[in-house]
């Protein structure tokens, strides 16, 4: 469906969370962001040192899409 769709259908959508390794989602090569390696290797620092509270949204295949 359509997101525009889904956002203005009348139906009600479920919200499903699931844990899943990193290991286990997939990049989406079409995404326009591109980090470097150093920016990389700072993130496992910085979210021991600050958490993590923003979640990584995946679809079915568990491509990334945020």
């Amino acid at each position: 469906m359509n997101p525009i769709h889904a956002a203005n259908s009348h139906r009600k959508l479920q919200l499903n969370i699931e844990h899943q390794s990193t290991a286990s989602l997939q990049t989406n090569l079409r995404n326009a962001r591109i980090h470097s390696k150093v920016q990389v290797r700072q993130i496992p620092d910085s979210i021991r040192c600050f958490g993590f509270v923003n979640p990584v949204l995946f679809v079915a295949d568990r491509m990334i899409i945020t």
